[in-house]
C-alpha cells in the first residue's frame, strides 16, 4: 500500500513538471507520426551538431493540417559550447511532442533512462500558417527563410548554396 501512495506522489509531481512547460495558449496541431518522422529528419539534417552557448537552431514542419505547422526549436544553455547528438535531438523533441501533444512545449528534456539531456532547452510548438522552409527540402513546397534563426555556419556551409544562404547572417 506504501507503495502504491510512493508512486502516485511520484507520477504527480512528474507529471505537474512535465505540464509546466507545455503552453497553455495558441494554436492546437495534430501530432501524427508524419510529424515525428520529419522532426527526427530535421535533427540528422540542421539540428544537431555543434552549438556555441546561447546559439539556437529552429526549423519547421507541416501539421497534419495544411493551415498550420510545428515550430522546434534548439537553444544551447549552461554557459559552454557543446555538441548535440542526433539520438539526443530526437530524444528531446519527442520528449516535448509526446509530453504537450497539441501545443507543444519547452524546456529541458529527458532521455528513455531518465537522465537529462543537459546544456539544452528543447521546443515544440504549433503554428498557424504554412510551413515552407528551404532546410527542409524533402517536402514538395516553395522554399522560404527559416524564421531568422542562425544555424551552425560549418555546418550550412555543407547544404546547397540555395539553403545555406538560408542559414547565414
Amino acid at each position: 500500500m506504501h507503495f502504491l501512495s510512493l508512486f502516485f506522489t511520484f507520477a504527480a509531481t512528474l507529471a505537474s513538471i512535465v505540464n509546466a512547460g507545455c503552453f497553455k495558449k495558441g494554436q492546437t496541431g495534430t501530432l501524427s507520426d508524419e510529424v515525428k518522422r520529419n522532426a527526427q529528419s530535421l535533427c540528422m539534417r540542421t539540428l544537431s551538431g555543434f552549438y556555441v552557448d546561447g546559439q539556437q537552431r529552429g526549423n519547421c514542419v507541416p501539421d497534419a493540417d495544411p493551415k498550420k505547422h510545428w515550430f522546434f526549436r534548439i537553444k544551447k544553455t549552461g554557459g559552454k559550447d557543446g555538441s548535440l547528438r542526433v539520438a539526443d535531438c530526437d530524444g528531446g523533441l519527442l520528449y516535448w511532442m509526446l509530453a504537450c501533444p497539441t501545443r507543444g512545449g519547452k524546456g529541458t528534456a529527458y532521455r528513455l533512462d531518465r537522465s537529462e539531456i543537459g546544456g539544452f532547452e528543447f521546443s515544440a510548438d504549433v503554428n498557424g500558417g504554412s510551413c515552407q522552409d528551404p532546410a527542409y527540402s524533402m517536402l514538395p513546397f516553395v522554399p522560404q527563410p527559416t524564421h531568422g534563426l542562425v544555424a551552425n555556419p560549418a555546418r550550412a556551409r555543407s547544404l546547397p548554396a540555395s539553403v545555406a544562404s538560408s542559414f547565414t547572417a
